[in-house]
């Protein structure tokens, strides 16, 4: 039996060769705080033996595209090579009409078998003999959907797979369903490298649909993976090494102790807590992510072999690139408390142009972490699975979120659409600190009946006349302390106090769940078409549970229904007014975005970076991570992303 890890020491500055304009010390030589890159690439190593350790399963391989080309992958990197049972079966899900008669939802997902079979072809061509490398290419000629976008992540998959297959065999032909076309593979890497470079240029610029998705930015990445450590084309895995980092970064500063902070596109699944090794549901692939490079959330061996998804983490395990040491030691950097802003833009194919959907601000802290959203919705489109609002608290219970929505996008299942349904336009939220407000107006009838007639609309068109009038927050039972009064609710989270003020509205609070997705939660239900709900957070190391418990429910939080307006006094910045408001945008969007003002002077959202926090800015053509060592930057400059490091410690500031 042979582990299969090899590690290529990409964190020594000269590993980004052609790129950097300054060259510094080495890795491991700090002058601030004594970091060492050494020691967490040690930690990655470790993790990645765990991870092929945990990669045996007791039985087959799901037989599913999206699942089993993942484990047989992790077999190779265990015993070192595919038996040819095992390599026929990996090629199996390569055949697109094998899926279509019986499961057509496989066939649409057997785009998840390339980057798994691309890796074993580049990573593990010694095992290939030329009986193996000509049914392999024989498999790779089947008529299949070549050229095709479908969302971002299938675009990642297909395109670094086919351009990379494209490099190593070059007498293959590709037979593409959608157009009847026959491509050569020098035709396809020609047709193809534009839209790869275009594509990275704009997720530089402006990011991507995806960028904050807890399953699918892992999957562009260890895409983006593939090219770097496998492509030919310096330019193209110059670029996708830039994407690597700025992915990694971003999702680093946007998450707390290994969970994304809210607001969240492309959730459609819970995530767990990230300090819990208590058996849990929630796998999600961008924890898996975040636990290889970084540490967090926690993940045990049970975890790895729980296929609750596929089993991506292998692609992690099987990588030699490492980070830049910024990136790995960036929790040395991160400041106790902090304000991100985001900005997601709308899905579009290859480079076209974008425009803002969400926007999204968070403040995280070691004890906690809230983040809301507002932005633009399509009545007519695909809005369920973004999560707008969420309040983390640092637990090691299976559950630790807060999470409140209005039912209405998938509101035929009922209250209950917890899996997807997280966001409504009826429903919109701010924070200012540890503060945080969400007001709902929820009208009569849906204002939007058009678009109930088929598609995504059907999905709510069983309440067209009648909507649901509630606000629903779903609340973890494991508080140590629980305290209700007549308008508020208090939680004492191990020494984390939360407040929940329910303002203009009656409300309940079940204990009991009718749905076993719930049976770990208090469901609070604020029964009005026009409310306001006021979140408070402070420590123990800040006030006295007891004198949180006497104060909290006097806070001065008021709300005109008429107005549409909740006012509160913030902390020693006067106070904050949010006005509902929903108005008519162009080309058939819906601007749903409160209308706020503190002392009376309207707080303007910016749009100038996609990422914005204290130590890190990413947007616009820039990307700026400030660190211990000093200041790590990337610009683009004459069609180039160029990457430079400037020694200057703490003094460093942006320019």
């Amino acid at each position: 039996m042979r582990l299969f890890v090899l590690v290529r020491r990409a964190t020594r500055l000269t590993a980004l060769a052609g790129c950097l304009l300054v060259v510094g010390p080495e890795v491991g030589i700090s002058a601030e705080g004594g970091l060492s890159a050494d020691g967490a690439e040690a930690d990655i190593n470790a993790r990645a033996r765990m991870v092929i350790e945990s990669s045996q399963l007791s039985g087959e391989p799901r037989n599913h595209p999206k699942y089993r080309t993942y484990d047989y992958l992790g077999r190779a990197a265990h015993s070192g090579c595919l038996n040819q049972e095992e390599f026929n079966k990996l090629l199996g899900d390569l055949d697109e009409a094998a899926w279509g008669s019986g499961d057509n939802s496989a066939r649409i997902e057997q785009v998840f078998a390339l980057p798994p079979i691309t890796r074993y072809a580049l990573q593990f061509s010694a095992c290939l003999s030329q009986p193996n490398i000509n049914k392999l290419k024989d498999a790779l000629r089947l008529p299949r959907l070549v050229l095709d976008h479908g969302t971002i992540n299938h675009w990642s998959m297909r395109a670094s797979s086919i351009f990379l297959l494209s490099e190593k065999y070059p007498d293959l032909v590709w037979n593409d369903i959608s157009t009847g076309r026959h491509i050569p593979a020098a035709d396809m890497i020609k047709e193809l490298r534009p839209l790869l470079i275009g594509r990275f240029f704009k997720f530089f610029e402006d990011g991507n649909a995806e960028q904050f998705s807890p399953v699918y930015q892992a999957i562009n990445f260890f895409s983006v993976l593939n090219l770097v450590e496998f492509s030919a084309d310096e330019e193209i895995r110059s670029l996708a090494e830039k994407s690597a980092i700025v992915m990694l970064a971003t999702m680093r500063g946007d998450s707390f102790h290994g969970q994304f902070v809210p607001p969240l596109t492309r959730a459609n699944f819970r995530q767990r807590s990230g300090l819990s090794t208590k058996p849990s549901s929630a796998h999600v692939a961008i924890q898996f992510m975040l636990w290889f490079y970084f540490g967090e959330p926690r993940v045990t061996s049970a975890d790895l072999k729980d296929r609750v998804e596929p089993f991506f983490p292998i692609m992690f395990a099987l990588s030699r690139w490492r980070p830049p040491v910024e990136l790995l030691t960036i929790g040395k950097i991160i400041p106790p408390a902090y304000d991100v802003t985001t900005i997601t833009p709308t899905f579009s194919k290859w480079n076209l142009p974008t425009r803002d959907y969400v926007y999204g601000s968070a403040y995280i802290t070691d004890r906690y972490a809230i983040g809301v959203g507002n932005g633009y919705v399509k009545p007519a489109d695909y809005n369920g699975s973004n999560q707008f609002f969420g309040v983390f608290l640092k637990s090691t219970e299976p559950e630790n979120a807060i999470e409140c929505y209005h039912p209405y996008w998938f509101s035929n299942s009922g209250e209950d659409a917890w899996k997807s349904d997280r966001s409504s336009p009826f429903q919109q939220q701010w924070h200012q600190g540890r503060q945080a407000v969400i007001i709902t107006d929820i009208p009569q009838a849906d204002p939007w009946p058009k678009d109930l007639q088929a598609g995504w609309g059907r999905l709510r068109a069983e309440h067209a006349l009648d909507l649901i009038k509630v606000l629903k927050c779903r609340i973890p039972k494991s508080e140590t302390a629980f305290v209700r009064t007549p308008n508020s609710i208090m939680l004492n989270w191990r020494g984390t106090f939360v407040g929940i003020k329910i303002v203009g509205a009656s409300w309940s609070l079940d204990e009991a769940a009718a749905d076993a997705s719930l049976v770990d939660f208090r469901v609070l239900k604020v029964l009005s078409s026009s409310a306001a709900v006021y979140f408070e957070l402070a420590t123990s190391d800040q006030v006295e549970w007891e004198s949180f418990v006497h104060q909290f429910p006097f806070r001065s939080v008021t709300f005109d229904p008429r107005a549409r307006t909740v006012r509160f006094d913030t902390e020693g910045r006067g106070q904050l007014r949010v006005t509902f408001g929903l108005s008519p945008a162009d080309d058939g969007w819906i601007r749903s975005v409160p209308q706020v003002e503190l002392e009376r002077a309207p707080l303007q959202i910016s749009t100038k970076l996609w990422f914005n926090s204290p130590f890190l800015e990413v947007g616009g053509g820039q990307f700026w991570l400030k660190t211990a060592y000093g200041a790590m930057e990337i610009s683009e400059q004459s069609g180039r992303l160029e990457l430079s490091r400037k020694y200057c410690g703490s003094t460093c500031s942006r320019q």
